[in-house]
């Protein structure tokens, strides 16, 4: 069963290097893997791409071949498309979502590829894909300093100041929403100057200064789609107070489960109380299943209890999700009010966190006003296992607590 399998990888890789897209076709559909390298750690989809079998390559991503994956080297599909001036499979891989600007072994992009073997119009094409002019290899070359014939070194240097004429406006774009001025962005916007910078600097800077109109000037020019984008005005709007920015990104395409994530940690753990009911009302109307967990847990740290509160009736855990209690936080901290209110909804000073700590372990009878004790004593009431831990005289007429009977299963959480 094995070698049928390995004869049928073979297949597709000699199909996609020959461009015999039926056949190809045929071993897609049967589930024919993908994977097979040959000695130079080409995969189907780098010999697609190296013989300008167009039409494979595409047959190859449309069922999931994966546009980033390196041969031997740290070539990508698209270095050797580039390499070969296979233009119609630079644009494939583009549209697949490649990396235009991705770095080989030697720090080299497709662009220097391209460059060095002369393709004009590979280079052309990898331009118009967003290939960086100005990145530089390992040896700190551009892609013009190693071009192969004087049409390409001049296409190459055209491009190279272009592409700094947009980061300077790019710099005024983000400079204007630093200042919220709409108008100062519209015009950076008009000449070039990208929407999404770095880390999605431009829209984060709009929301931190507040203004709505700044924010709408960016969103109509296509910012707030990519979700780590969105997460970082996210943060940035709760960091800095300001509630409607906040509304009208949470409204983005890319306000996602990760990016509200980070929104109701930034805010449970700053006491933004009427932030982060706007977050965890997005949450319940996009459906969304973004962790509570960490927000407790900041909010815990921070003594906010008015967010601990809020976080607990919309179904926080609690007794944790995988890290540090936040009872054992709690009592740590010395927080008596939020001791008690965990223990409410059902958090017990017997749950040990990942290093086994217990909550009246963290609080160590140190801090009898952290109340990790008299939570585990409420939270008790009516359990029989519970009573059966409270101080009992001892054959030996010594009053000590009973062992817990839980540890048993966690014989290392006691020496912890």
């Amino acid at each position: 069963m094995g070698s049928e399998s390995e004869r049928r990888e073979r297949e597709v890789w000699e199909s996609a290097a020959r461009g015999g897209e039926e056949r190809l076709g045929e071993l897609l559909a049967s589930g024919a893997g993908m994977g097979l390298r040959d000695g130079r750690g080409m995969e189907p989809g780098h010999a697609a791409a190296a013989a300008g079998q167009a039409g494979a390559l595409r047959m190859l991503l449309e069922a999931g071949g994966m546009a980033s994956a390196k041969t031997a080297d740290g070539s990508e599909a698209a270095h050797l498309a580039a390499e070969a001036g296979r233009e119609e499979c630079l644009r494939e891989l583009a549209r697949a979502g490649a990396r235009m600007s991705a770095r080989d072994d030697r720090g080299q992009g497709p662009l220097h590829r391209a460059a060095r073997r002369g393709r004009l119009g590979a280079i052309r094409a990898l331009l118009e894909a967003g290939a960086n002019p100005l990145a530089r290899d390992m040896e700190g070359s551009r892609a013009r300093d190693v071009a192969a014939g004087a049409e390409c070194a001049e296409e190459l240097e055209r491009a190279e100041r272009e592409e700094e004429r947009i980061l300077e406006w790019t710099r005024r774009l983000e400079r204007a929403c630093e200042g919220g001025d709409a108008a100062g962005i519209r015009e950076a916007l008009g000449n070039g100057a990208r929407a999404k910078g770095a880390g999605g600097e431009p829209l984060a800077r709009a929301a931190e200064s507040g203004s709505l109109a700044a924010l709408e000037e960016l969103i109509g020019a296509g910012a707030g789609r990519d979700e780590m984008e969105a997460a970082a005005a996210i943060k940035a709007a709760v960091s800095s107070g300001r509630r409607a920015a906040l509304r009208r990104l949470l409204e983005l395409p890319g306000a996602g489960e990760r990016a509200l994530r980070g929104g109701l940690r930034k805010a449970a753990g700053s006491g933004e109380a009427e932030m982060l009911m706007d977050l965890l009302a997005a949450r319940r109307e996009r459906g969304l299943e973004a962790p509570l967990g960490d927000a407790l847990a900041a909010a815990v740290i921070a003594g906010e209890e008015r967010c601990a509160r809020r976080l607990l009736e919309e179904g926080a855990p609690a007794r944790g999700g995988g890290g540090e209690p936040p009872l054992n936080i709690a009592a740590r901290e010395g927080k008596g009010e939020l001791c008690r209110l965990l223990a409410r909804h059902g958090a017990s000073a017997l749950d040990a966190g990942k290093g086994g700590r217990r909550a009246e372990e963290a609080e160590g009878g140190l801090r009898p006003e952290g109340g990790a004790r008299e939570a585990s004593r409420e939270r008790s009431q009516g359990w029989g296992w519970a009573r059966r831990t409270k101080s009992k005289k001892s054959s030996a007429g010594m009053g000590r607590p009973m062992r817990n009977p839980w540890a048993k299963s966690q014989p290392n959480s006691e020496r912890a």
